[in-house]
């Protein structure tokens, strides 16, 4: 059973009767009816019950009318608002009047054309009975592909007829099926192993801004770094002298061969983790790095010229503490009423407030990308610095990378877009510093004495619930390829892992997530495993190996729940950097 057109006032009748049979179904929804505010949360429900939600287009036009970018505008704004909804984007479309040909098909953003083969005609509405002898009409046990509509104009006859319909073809031993949907595979598999411990470092510390500032360019000189060879940074001259690790923004540019980046404390040997994969172009991740001595090294598993940004850096002397937040969209440049299809011109600014914060810590993502490019993210105070936080190519339906990033005295944060495309930001942590301690009045020197060590005793007890990083030895907790962390095998859509750890409930573990052998798109979601899982994700993945920044709460009996959701399944990865605690 498919249904085109909605949502519509006609949608929850019809979900009534399909959940009241057990009947899935797939239903061609249109993006502008999905952002409408009176029908479009009828979307959630489809997919919570286990529908598959898939595209109609944006607003109904004839496709075949349409010059190229259009169309492909019409399908990514369809698969925009359906993703905004569910967190899942669609794999297959049904052209506006079944009206479609080559060239919509080559523009159809690789999504798969579902077309029908029983159609009721119950949008000219003859009548229920008609309807449901022209949905029943030649069932003989091949399989069926009924058109239907709950959207698009008056539909009280189209839910007349759907109990009748769905008895007719029980009766005659059909079994109902949804398009598109994810295959049902096995669970990925638990292990009896022990969780990886995650060993401090260094002392607790807090964030210290500063100027966002490239500390390593290798194409200054032209010559790419070596595979296999450590570049080792002095950055003394640029950071607090007692800083224990560094929020780094690191790039990849013209890798040679595909691979991965590996940053880490000189200190601590050769790494056993990985903050950034590459396949092709330029690929930006974030990564905390331990100092030692002055000092950060950075290894490649290919020949590529290599950047090195930094943003901030975590120290004692450090005044700032983290507070997560729940995840929140700060901006999206697709609401500021530009027309269709006309993205961020190269060269905006765009500026976002977050007004009582330091800093933050935030994911921005490039989609509708028009041409190869990349993002810069500032304090709007200072002069636009020359570093970058994400690189985007028109290849990619959407990219993103989190990071942490400094705030002007306003709160304000700048970015700067090379290349068309829109901007989206989401906040998943801010950065502010403690209220002032209370002062003591000292009557005697010996009341003062004992005042003073009751303050020393005390002098974090008015933190705020701030939390507070403690620096680690980077470690893989998690490794499903190979067992690591007690799980082992492919994480498929809809399934959930729970991973053990060492550390404390409800500290925030503070790592780079990452998904490898992807077969389609998907994304995961990380949270401490109670209650349901946040709408938005971690990390979004197509076919490439992708990692990204992560900081997640720990549940209370120090677990860590990973979640997938989308078509694409994925071997998953997590190395933890270390993890914000109470001081």
């Amino acid at each position: 059973m498919t249904f085109d057109d909605g949502p519509s006032p006609y949608t929850a009748s019809i979900l009534d009767i399909l959940a009241e049979y057990d009947v899935p179904a797939t239903f061609f929804v249109l993006g502008a009816a999905v952002d409408g505010q009176r029908h479009g949360s009828l979307v959630e429900r489809m997919h919570r019950e286990g529908h598959s939600v898939q595209n109609h287009s944006y607003r109904h036009p004839f496709l075949t009318r349409l010059s190229d970018s259009d169309i492909r505008n019409e399908f990514q704004r369809g698969n925009d608002a359906v993703e905004r909804r569910i967190g899942v984007r669609p794999t297959c479309y049904r052209p506006p009047y079944g009206a479609t040909s080559a060239r919509v098909r080559a523009n159809a953003l690789g999504m798969t054309e579902i077309m029908w083969d029983v159609d009721t005609r119950d949008f000219m509405r003859p009548g229920a009975g008609v309807i449901v002898s022209r949905a029943l009409s030649g069932a003989d046990g091949r399989p069926r592909n009924v058109l239907m509509h709950d959207g698009g104009g008056p539909r009280e006859q189209t839910v007349a007829a759907l109990r009748p319909i769905i008895e007719g073809y029980l009766a005659r031993g059909y079994e109902f099926i949804s398009l598109c949907a994810p295959p049902r595979r096995a669970p990925v598999q638990a292990i009896e192993r022990a969780p990886v411990p995650v060993e401090s470092n260094g002392p607790s510390a807090g964030l210290h801004v500063i100027d966002p500032i490239r500390v390593f360019d290798s194409r200054v000189d032209g010559t790419p770094v070596d595979a296999a060879t450590v570049t080792r940074l002095d950055i003394g001259d640029v950071v607090p002298h007692d800083s224990t690790a560094v929020v780094a923004q690191i790039t990849a540019v013209d890798p040679e061969s595909p691979g991965f980046v590996s940053p880490f404390r000189c200190g601590d040997g050769d790494p056993t983790t990985s903050a950034l994969n590459i396949s092709s172009g330029a690929v930006a991740a974030s990564a905390i790095i331990g100092v030692d001595d002055g000092e950060i090294c950075v290894v490649t598993s290919m020949r590529s010229h290599l950047l090195v940004d930094l943003t901030a850096t975590f120290g004692p002397g450090g005044e700032l503490g983290f507070r997560p937040v729940r995840p929140d969209r700060a901006f999206d440049s697709r609401t500021d009423g530009r027309p269709p299809g006309d993205p961020l011109a190269s060269g905006t600014i765009s500026r976002v407030e977050l007004p009582g914060q330091r800093a933050a810590f935030v994911n921005v993502t490039a989609t509708q990308i028009a041409d190869a490019g990349f993002v810069t993210a500032w304090p709007c105070a200072l002069e636009r610095p020359e570093t970058s936080v994400l690189n985007f190519e028109p290849a990619s339906s959407a990219v993103a990378n989190s990071f942490i990033v400094p705030l002007d005295d306003d709160g304000a944060l700048c970015f700067y877009n090379a290349g068309a495309t829109e901007l989206i930001v989401d906040v998943f942590g801010a950065f502010a510093a403690p209220p002032p301690s209370p002062t003591t009045n000292d009557e005697n020197d010996e009341n003062g004495e004992k005042a003073d060590h009751e303050n020393a005793n005390d002098e974090h007890a008015n933190d705020d619930g701030l939390l507070w990083f403690r620096p680690a030895v980077s470690a893989r907790v998690l490794d499903t390829r190979d067992g690591t962390g007690g799980w082992e095998g492919f994480l498929h859509p809809a399934a959930e892992l729970r991973l053990r750890t060492t550390l404390a409930p409800a500290s925030v573990g503070l790592g780079t997530i990452t998904a490898t052998r992807t077969d389609r798109p998907g994304h995961l979601t990380l949270w401490r495993g109670a209650g349901d899982p946040p709408p938005t994700s971690n990390l979004n993945y197509d076919r490439d190996d992708i990692a990204n920044l992560v900081a997640v709460e720990v549940g209370e009996d120090g677990h860590i729940v990973i979640g997938a959701g989308g078509l694409g399944s994925a071997q998953v990865l997590l190395d933890l950097q270390g993890w914000f605690e109470p001081r």
